[in-house]
């Protein structure tokens, strides 16, 4: 017998979709706040950006830079000449990470600024690399044999970063409806569901307007979130908000949505 938490997890977030094929789940009839707090709870992994002594360490977490790359990488680059890095995030000292990049060490994300002024929905394959590009994701499984880099380009003030507590996230209103009727609770009603507006792994997508714009072009899901870049004006990030998806068949591949305050 499923518990009414599985079925709430099977229940359609998009059941109105025009054109789904799929059967619609009728939502249970009444949901206890507690069982309602499960269903929309994840653990997310918060970054913190400076505030504290650095390390210099190259493969440490680090915002507005990137310190390291394989011997036969070159920085990536745009149109408009070399990419800069948002950040590199040491997977290996983070004490919660989500299961779509537990098979990862570190990542690094690049972009285009002069791009994020047009568009903000990108894709990236790292089995196919642009020679230019708008929107850069490298991935490594393995800290072994990667090398210090001379980047090419930082944001105005890079700081170190490190991973905070773990802490619980909840679902808003745009993104719950994956888990919850959203007609029937009222998410947002409850004092202690609070979204983490801050760089994390995993969790929500505390999206500002609507879901990342994977959900809703693709119903049949190529990507799922996998973490979430705020802005830190401390290392001259200020904004837009970043959401980061992975491709859930193709891991190769990865989605950006980008959201203004």
């Amino acid at each position: 017998m499923p518990s009414l938490t599985d079925k709430v997890r099977r229940f359609l977030r998009r059941g109105d979709q025009a054109g789904s094929a799929a059967e619609e789940e009728t939502p249970p009839a009444h949901l206890s706040e507690e069982a309602l707090r499960d269903a929309i709870k994840r653990t997310c992994q918060p970054l913190s950006v400076g505030g504290f002594l650095p390390l210099n360490d190259p493969l440490a977490s680090v915002f507005g830079a990137a310190r390291v790359q394989s011997p036969d990488e070159n920085w990536p680059q745009g149109k408009s000449g070399p990419l800069t890095p948002i950040c590199q995030l040491n997977l290996t000292q983070a004490h919660v990470v989500p299961q779509n990049l537990s098979d990862l060490a570190m990542i690094q994300i690049f972009v285009d600024l002069e791009a994020l002024q047009s568009h903000h929905e990108l894709t990236w394959d790292e089995d196919e690399p642009a020679k230019t590009a708008q929107f850069v994701v490298r991935s490594y499984r393995a800290l072994d044999g990667l090398i210090p880099v001379n980047p090419q380009a930082t944001l105005a003030n890079p700081f170190e970063a490190r991973w905070d507590v773990p802490v619980p996230d909840y679902a808003g209103r745009a993104v719950a409806g994956e888990v919850v009727d959203t007609t029937a609770y009222d998410v947002h009603s409850y004092h202690w569901a609070v979204q983490v507006h801050r760089t994390k792994l995993g969790g929500w997508p505390a999206v500002l307007r609507a879901e990342p714009w994977w959900k809703y072009r693709d119903p049949l899901g190529v990507f799922d979130y996998a973490l979430q870049i705020a802005p830190e004006n401390q290392a001259g990030w200020n904004g837009p908000w970043c959401f980061i998806g992975r491709g859930i068949s193709s891991p190769n591949l990865w989605a950006l949505d980008m959201q203004n305050d």
